[in-house]
């Protein structure tokens, strides 16, 4: 197998089909997920996922492999050999913080964290880190049906051993982390397999390049520099809801942005196609195209949720959370503008290699989350977090959206 050549619309066909049913699934897992450990269960969980995410950016090569592996897929096996060199460094700098106090007394603070659960944590991110390398490099190769059936796969095991748990015994926090940990290490088998099937893999044969990891670091910190905002945005007001309002609040809270945000399952599987595209390609209008569907179902969901929230929540999660609606009403708002600039963000990253302007615009809007957040929370709770969240999120939309026209106009006058 070499370099898979597949159309924007059969690429987004795919992973469309892809994205149904790990949204099935995944809903799946959030509703036993939901029932098994109610709102301060969920809480605590929902916390430990948010600061894993976060902490998988300290792993410095996931956004350079699409771009480098696009340009030169003959250097794969370096390229993965680069891959697990940075995903053993990010833990270990974590656990040297961690040894160093730096990082103990904050981790214990917001998830109660005694060694064991650090162990766990430590293995998570190593695991998530070295799954995001494999996966990015498939990207590059746009073998979008391989990470796809694995994602689909991975989410399946989660959700049967979380079943398995529930049936067998009590269920807490650690033995959804374990499921966790489990199906991210299928991933990274099944990514390796893969990897190891393709024919530029048997013809590279170099084990480190210093000057494509300086190239890769570099590529890597601008793409930190225009994810790590957005992703701050999504998972620090967490942290700011959970210290003035508690894990219970949280929990109620994270149900319903979970469920505003399924309306953008498009619009992500758009701006992967978008990224990994552009990088390659020429793919203005399909870009256009894209934003305009992001939309178009963002309103479609949003109506759906303005009829149907509040009973839903209850049908599904239980009657403790239909005070999910109200958050997941609120943030549609912003989430609507950005899943709309979501395919256009991807085009213009894929484009520019993560461009410093977009990064500007995406650090502003964490200013203005992390502003707002601190002073609504306090005083409207997880209302407040939803309305911080939405208008960041139409701040980052907009901007994206003025740089895209600006990037298309620049293009048409042959500049």
């Amino acid at each position: 197998m070499s370099r898979v050549s597949i159309s924007t619309r059969d690429a987004f066909t795919h992973t469309v089909l892809a994205k149904i049913a790990n949204i099935a699934l995944g809903l799946l897992n959030s509703i036993v997920l939901v029932r098994a450990l109610g709102p301060e269960g969920k809480g605590r969980l929902a916390t430990f996922l948010a600061a894993s995410f976060l902490c998988e950016f300290i792993n410095p090569l996931y956004g350079s492999n699409v771009i480098l592996v696009a340009k030169n897929s003959m250097l794969l096996r370096t390229f993965f050999h680069h891959s697990l060199i940075a995903s053993f460094f990010s833990v270990l700098l974590l656990l040297c913080g961690y040894l160093l106090f730096f990082l103990k007394v904050p981790l214990a603070f917001f998830l109660n964290m005694n060694g064991f659960f650090v162990f766990l944590f430590l293995l998570l991110v190593f695991l998530q880190n070295l799954s995001a390398n494999l996966y990015a490099m498939l990207w590059g190769l746009q073998d979008f049906r391989t990470i796809n059936y694995v994602s689909v796969f991975a989410v399946g095991i989660l959700l049967v051993q979380n079943l398995f748990w529930c049936f067998l015994s009590n269920f807490d926090v650690s033995k959804a982390l374990f499921g966790l940990i489990l199906a991210s290490a299928i991933s990274c088998i099944a990514f390796y397999c893969k990897l190891r099937c393709c024919d530029e893999w048997k013809r590279s044969g170099k084990f480190f390049s210093p000057g494509l990891f300086r190239e890769g670091l570099q590529i890597s910190f601008r793409a930190i520099a225009s994810n790590f905002p957005l992703s701050l945005i999504r998972r620090f007001d967490v942290f700011i809801l959970r210290s003035f309002q508690g894990a219970a609040a949280v929990g109620i809270y994270s149900v319903g942005i979970a469920t505003a945000e399924i309306s953008g399952f498009f619009s992500g599987i758009l701006n992967s196609v978008m990224f990994a595209k552009s990088a390659a390609e020429d793919c203005e209008r399909s870009a256009i195209f894209s934003a305009k569907i992001g939309f178009f179902v963002s309103l479609i969901f949003g109506f759906l949720l303005l009829i149907f929230g509040g009973p839903l929540f209850a049908l599904i999660y239980g009657e403790e959370f239909s005070a999910s609606a109200i958050p997941c009403a609120l943030a549609m708002i912003g989430i609507s503008v950005l899943n709309s600039a979501s395919p256009l963000i991807g085009f213009i990253q894929g484009r520019g290699a993560f461009p410093v302007k977009y990064a500007v615009f995406a650090i502003g809007g964490v200013i203005i989350n992390i502003a707002l957040n601190f002073l609504l929370v306090p005083v409207m709770g997880v209302k407040g977090a939803a309305i911080a969240l939405s208008l960041s999120y139409l701040f980052v939309g907009g901007a994206a959206m003025r740089m895209f026209r600006l990037e298309l106009r620049k293009n048409r006058s042959g500049q």
